[in-house]
Parts: C-alpha cells; structure tokens; sequence
C-alpha cells in the first residue's frame, strides 16, 4: 500500500470515532477521485463540487443533528488503485452511507467489490454515462446524469436534421470507447446518417494529434470525439493548424469551460452533448444555489464537473433527510423512493427497478465569437 493510500485510510477510519454535536456518529461519505494523474484537475472539480454541498448540510445542522464526513481518496484515475480503496474502506469497522465515483472502468471497479462481498452501499457515478454501469443492474448504482445512449441518441437527431451524411468517431480503446461506437452504430441505423470509421487510441494517450490524418482520410463532415479533455483538445488544436474543418463533435466527458480555456479559437464551432444544466446559467435555481456557495469563502470554480460534483451530494443528502435509518441500507431505499426528485430545474426519478435518474440532454455550440450557447 502507498504511503498516499494509507495516510487516506487511517483518516477515513479514524472518521469513524467522531461524533456529531448532538451525540451521534457522524455520516461518512467517501468520494474516490482522480485527485492525481491525466484527470486530476476534472477529480478536483467534482471533489471541490460535493465538499460545498456537504459544507452547507453541516453549516445549517447536519441530517437529524449529525454531521457528514466527506472522505476524499486519491486513485489517480487507476482502476486497480479504485479497487484497493474499496476493499479498505469495506474492511473498516465502519461501513460509510454511500460512495461518490468517477469514470467507468472507475465504478465498475468499485462495485465489483461491493459485489464480492454481498454489500448494498449506493454508490453514485460521475464523469459517466456509459451503459456498462447500467446494464445489467447493480442495485448499488444510482445515476444522477444521462447516458451516453441518450447523450448520442440526440446528438444524431440533431445532426440528422442537416446536410452531413457521414461521421468518423475517435475514442479511447476501453470499455467507453466500444460502448460509444456500439452506441452510435444502433442510433444512426434507419437514418441518413453513417459512422464510415472508428479510430480508437489507448486510454493513457493524451496527445492524438497524429490521428487527425486518419480522420482527414475518411472525408467524413462530423469527427466525434469520444476521450478526455486533454486529448480532445490535442485533436482539436492539431485539426486547426492543419485547417481541416469538419465540424467537431463531443460528449459530456469534454468540459466546455476547459476546451474553451485550452483550445481557444479552435474550439469554435465545436458542438458538445450536455447532461448537466450549464453552471453560469443563474435562472436554473439549483445552479443559482450552487454558484451562491461557489462564490462564498470556498471560492469553487462555476464550472460543469464542480456542478455535478455538487448534484451527486445533493442526492445523498436528499436521500438521508428522507431514510428511516441513517445507514447504508436506509439511504439505498430512501433513493429508491425518490420518484420525482426536483433539485431545482433538474429532475430525478429512482424505483427499486430503475436508477436512471435523469434521460436530459442539452446540445451546445461554441459560437465564432468564442460563447458557449446552450439548446434545450
């Protein structure tokens, strides 16, 4: 065990011994992000995201008095690292209310070992729509943002709607990749649309510029970008300087915000998929209390993954206000009974037989003049 690992362990387990100030334990949440690594930035936002909401429970008295322990652990976007903290934090005496993820291999990780042991302990995804964590289902996922499926299901319909006929998807050679080129195939069938070629890249690469030539080569008018920030935006300056303009396509997993900062006037004209309300758009009143809070002493970013960073908390906070028993086992049909959950503009629905909480989707456009443009 790294010496990072085990100095977030003896904390966690010794957030166990801690009492509320009005007698009771306090409710540990651990939250396992990239705080370290290729996505260390994209982790801290949502990490940052929950801490204001969890803050905020705790400022104005906690869940029936007792306060939430919020555990950050560090896995540096490593799969094998999200399965060595999981096996900890289920060997503690202690088991924690609910676990806050980021990414598929990530989760799947995670809930493997949830699985291993017989344990029902919610655990809520972020940074992820894939269907690999929704099929076949695992009680112990909850899903506050929609799916890839739904993400490309109406990225199609929209372009289905013009003139392009013809589409290349690069993606990460992982289980996001295949699922978002299995995906895609099953939405263009029956339409005027063809996914004339895949190009995948291994999960680690960040620059891949030098697949811009491959893309160039199948004449397709939509590139869609399935990976991360990072090498999305490799592709996106690359294709720029090349003066190759097709029109450019992503998913949920690209910040706006980052492909703005680092992209710059390449990013314009880049059209993104959104299955969180835009943050900077105050008359949305869950955003209006999130950028409230960012703006206060923690001085948290108005930005995308920060927000659902910060939805994920409300949910299990909702669900605890709501649970019979202040456990995990309380908290999971507490969720379970959420059939109409209205954070304010952005709506959840849970059963015991479906955890897809949310089928939203919003596309967006970055104009020529460099601004962000949401569509309903």
């Amino acid at each position: 065990m790294t010496r990072l690992l085990h100095t977030c362990l003896s904390a966690f387990q010794s957030s166990f011994v801690r009492m509320s100030p009005g007698g009771g334990p306090e409710l540990v949440v651990a939250q396992i992000v990239p705080r370290s690594g290729s996505v260390a930035e994209a982790g801290a936002m949502f990490a940052a995201g929950a801490a204001l909401c969890f803050d905020e429970c705790n400022r104005t008295g906690g869940i029936r008095g007792r306060r939430i322990r919020h555990v950050m652990l560090d896995d540096g976007y490593d799969c094998a690292r999200s399965a060595q903290m999981a096996r900890e934090l289920l060997d503690a005496p202690e088991l924690p209310v609910a676990i806050l993820s980021f990414g598929t291999r990530n989760t799947l990780a995670i809930a493997a070992e949830l699985a291993a042991r017989g344990l029902q302990i919610p655990t809520l995804p972020s940074g992820s729509g894939s269907s690999s964590l929704r099929t076949p289902f695992d009680r112990n996922l909850f899903h506050i943002r929609a799916s890839y499926a739904s993400e490309l299901a109406r990225l199609v319909q929209t372009l289905a709607k013009t003139s392009i006929r013809s589409m290349v998807l690069v993606c990460q050679d992982d289980e996001f990749g295949r699922d978002t080129e299995q995906t895609l195939r099953a939405n263009v069938a029956g339409t005027a649309l063809s996914l004339v070629r895949a190009i995948a890249h291994p999960r680690s690469q960040q620059d891949i510029a030098p697949l811009v030539e491959q893309a160039r080569q199948s004449n397709a008018h939509v590139v869609l970008l399935a990976t991360t920030a990072q090498a999305a935006t490799s592709f996106i300056r690359q294709a720029h300087r090349l003066d190759y303009r097709p029109l450019i396509a992503t998913i949920s997993d690209m910040d706006p915000h980052t492909l703005l900062a680092q992209a710059g006037d390449a990013a314009k004209t880049v059209m993104l998929s959104q299955a969180v309300p835009d943050p900077h758009c105050t008359d949305i009143p869950l955003v209006a209390e999130f950028a409230q809070l960012a703006e206060s002493g923690s001085r948290v970013p108005c930005h995308v993954q920060a927000l659902e960073g910060f939805m994920q908390a409300r949910v299990v906070v909702e669900g605890l206000k709501r649970a019979s028993r202040l456990d995990a086992a309380g908290l999971l049909r507490a969720l379970e009974a959420l059939d109409d959950l209205d954070l304010g503009g952005h709506r959840l629905s849970f059963s015991d037989g479906s955890h897809e909480g949310c089928a939203t989707v919003q596309m967006a456009v970055v104009t020529p003049s460099g601004r962000l443009i949401h569509h309903a």
